[in-house]
């Protein structure tokens, strides 16, 4: 068997959710193009215990840390703001045109991720994909650098850093890997390991409830298969990503009234059995008696 190829990063949000012992992710994105990548693993050394002139137990090393030096064609601009937290703002300029620009500030505060790539390999005349995910990564921002086009195209490249550490879930994972026959069933496997994946939208109605204080609520589309609903109240809520943890909030059964206050919002989710976010949608709260 020899490697021969790589393809398709796949990125995302790192979860650890420390009640239930259990890492998600969340969010996740993809960047387009893989040129290499390197993982040089450092570990703890052999510790041996000497007894009768030779070595009767020995303590053997363990992963420590890691560096990720991940090369691409080009980091794309939404895959630059997720690796590194950058920011956008409006400009405008010229004749009342306008841009978003991507802002590298005091704000910026490196996310831990996922990471996953796709190791192409051939065994007796056959491909085999090889995926790999590091469980838990954080990345450092990266050098600028290019090179005027002379009479021929010189290919440039990006280049990525980041620190591999270990999981916070049992046994503290650092690396996984799945084999494949083919790239698809490969790259679905990233996607769902690292959440990738888009939000539903659910249509949340609130009206006043049957008794004092309470809100009925209607939501459209109704839940598939096996997920459920869960809701929370406050102000200013916002909408989870994809595969997001919200197994805290309080289960609902699509049904019964809720207790409530004047001003709130509403935000139901529909979950997986496991608590991760499929769809999601925010109203305004109208209460018996407000």
């Amino acid at each position: 068997m020899a490697i021969k190829g790589l393809s398709i990063p796949v990125f995302g949000r790192y979860n650890y959710n420390a009640e239930t012992g259990k890492v998600n992710y969340a969010g996740g994105i993809i960047n387009p193009h893989a040129i290499s990548y390197t993982a040089e693993i450092e570990s703890t050394e052999n510790n041996p215990l000497y007894g009768d002139n030779m070595v009767i137990e020995n303590d053997v090393g363990r992963f420590s840390t890691g560096t990720l030096t991940l090369e691409t064609d080009d980091l794309i601009g939404e895959v630059t703001m997720f690796l590194l937290d950058a920011k956008t703002v409006q400009r405008q300029y010229g004749d009342e045109q306008t841009v978003d620009a991507i802002v590298f500030d005091d704000r910026m505060h490196s996310p831990v991720l996922g990471v996953g790539i796709i190791e192409l390999h051939q065994l007796n005349d056959v491909d085999q994909y090889k995926a790999i995910w590091f469980k838990k990564v954080t990345f450092s921002i990266p050098q600028d650098t290019a090179t005027t086009r002379g009479e021929t195209v010189e290919w440039q490249t990006r280049t990525i850093e980041g620190t591999i550490a270990r999981s916070d879930e049992q046994h503290h994972p650092w690396k996984e890997e799945a084999w494949f026959e083919t790239e698809s069933e490969a790259v679905e496997y990233l996607k769902t390991m690292l959440g990738v994946g888009t939000l539903g939208t659910l249509t949340v109605t609130s009206a006043a409830g049957t008794a004092e204080g309470t809100t009925t609520l209607t939501v459209t589309p109704e839940k598939t298969g096996a997920n459920t609903y869960r809701y929370t109240l406050g102000t200013a809520l916002e909408l989870p990503d994809y595969n997001a943890d919200c197994s805290g909030m309080t289960v609902w059964n699509g049904e019964a009234d809720i207790q409530a206050q004047d001003g709130q919002q509403v935000l139901v989710v529909e979950v997986t059995a496991d608590g991760y976010a499929r769809a999601a949608g925010i109203a305004d709260v109208e209460v018996n008696g407000a």
